[in-house]
């Protein structure tokens, strides 16, 4: 009796427990999902005064440039490579290059004999001032002198054709009316035809000396001047050529000949690698491929010089994926006036991708995804959940486009801590 008496009762106070802790646990969840539900300021005076506050980085948002850049690695080229030849036949007399020996655009290599070539452009000279010479002497045409001269010779002769023409008529009356003989007259009358024909003799020539020289004749000078001054030209060429200078501003990588070997028009003195402009082959994912362009920038560094940068531009992208890497070969032309890059040289950089002016920039990592993109927010030192609109533009970060304001603080650190609505506390605050 006395023990089913014991057992209800326990069954009672079991049961009445049951009930309490029921209700109870009803009560605590009505005010948690009042607490979700009140803004901001209606939690703050609900929260009990010396509640923990939960530690946090927060992040101050400002709006900045941002560049989207891409890391590269490669090895440094040369761009040109070329083999210097002699222009000309000969034996050389100077080399003035060795090997990995740096040169300028037409400083010298080599030099052949060329004292041949000398006295043959003294000659050529000597020719040309005698053809011009000539050409200014018919040009100038007769002296005075020679002018007075063939005057003097037209009256004499006229003179002596006058007195053969009266003679020849005197004696011709005189052989009809036979008071001469027939070898007085023959003598007569080759007078007067000597004295007729030195007349027109003298008359041509002075017609000439006042006309001057033939159209032919000028031609001719004119001629013989052009040629002079051809041979010349040609002459000094090829001792020129005896000098034979760099094309390009580079290194000598090879030397070919020595001295006192002769010398042939194709063959090769020197090996040549063009470094004033270089270039640095990179391989880059095909991932990225949609991201480049010609003409875009890279900054490159090389452990010769830790302390700068050199600038470049993107000048070619290949047209072959490597099937093994996947990877495309990228050339980025490099200015190198000082010949500090050397061919050889690795060289890491980054390559800018895209440029943004006046933005807001968040790192990946505070950005969550559940249906939607949101962040953790500070307002108030309470915790606020806030839904953003974003742009991947980098491998870590994001291009906010809408949902937060310059001056607010998002939160970066202990998200598995903190819940909406909760109070925190800043432990270390920083800037984008």
């Amino acid at each position: 009796m006395k023990k089913s008496y014991r057992f209800k009762v326990g069954l009672l106070v079991l049961l009445i427990l049951t009930v309490l802790l029921t209700g109870c646990g009803q009560q605590e969840n009505e005010e948690v999902s009042n607490v979700n539900s009140k803004n901001i300021e209606q939690v703050q005076k609900d929260t009990k005064s010396g509640s923990q506050k939960i530690e946090v980085n927060v992040l101050k948002i400002e709006k900045e440039d941002f560049k989207s850049e891409l890391e590269i690695t490669g090895t440094i080229e040369g761009i040109k490579e070329v083999n210097t030849f002699a222009e000309t036949n000969g034996k050389l007399i100077d080399l003035k290059v060795n090997e990995e020996e740096e040169i300028k655009k037409g400083e010298i290599i080599g030099v052949l004999k060329r004292d041949i070539l000398k006295a043959k452009v003294e000659q050529a000279k000597a020719n040309l001032e005698v053809a011009q010479t000539n050409l200014n002497k018919i040009n100038a045409g007769a002296r005075n002198q020679e002018l007075k001269q063939a005057k003097a010779s037209v009256n004499q002769a006229e003179a002596n054709y006058k007195k053969a023409n009266a003679d020849y008529k005197r004696i011709s009356k005189l052989y009809k009316d036979g008071a001469t003989t027939k070898e007085r007259l023959d003598t007569v009358k080759t007078n007067y035809m000597v004295a007729k024909a030195k007349l027109n003799f003298a008359q041509e020539n002075l017609n000439l000396i006042q006309e001057g020289a033939r159209k032919e004749d000028r031609i001719a000078a004119k001629f013989k001047l052009k040629q002079a001054q051809a041979a010349l030209k040609l002459t000094k060429e090829k001792l020129n050529n005896t000098v034979v200078t760099a094309p390009v501003s580079g290194v000598i990588t090879d030397v070919f000949i020595e001295e006192g070997e002769m010398v042939n028009a194709n063959k090769p003195l020197a090996y040549l690698v063009s470094m004033n402009q270089v270039l640095l082959k990179a391989d880059v994912s095909t991932k990225e491929l949609s991201n480049l362009a010609v003409g875009q920038t890279a900054y490159i560094k090389v452990n010769s010089y830790p302390k700068e940068i050199f600038k470049g531009q993107i000048s070619k992208i290949g047209s072959k994926v490597d099937k093994q890497s996947r990877t495309i070969e990228v050339d980025i032309i490099i200015n190198n006036p000082e010949f500090k890059l050397k061919s050889g040289m690795f060289g890491k950089g980054r390559i800018i991708l895209n440029t943004w002016k006046d933005v807001i920039i968040l790192p990946k990592s505070v950005v969550k995804s559940k249906q939607q993109n949101y962040i953790y927010v500070v307002k108030d030192d309470f915790v606020v959940k806030r839904k953003v609109e974003v742009e991947s533009i980098s491998k870590n970060k994001y291009l906010v486009t809408e949902g937060l304001q310059p001056g607010e603080q998002v939160i970066t650190s202990n998200f598995n801590q903190i819940n909406p609505g909760e109070q925190i506390y800043i432990r270390k605050q920083g800037s984008e």
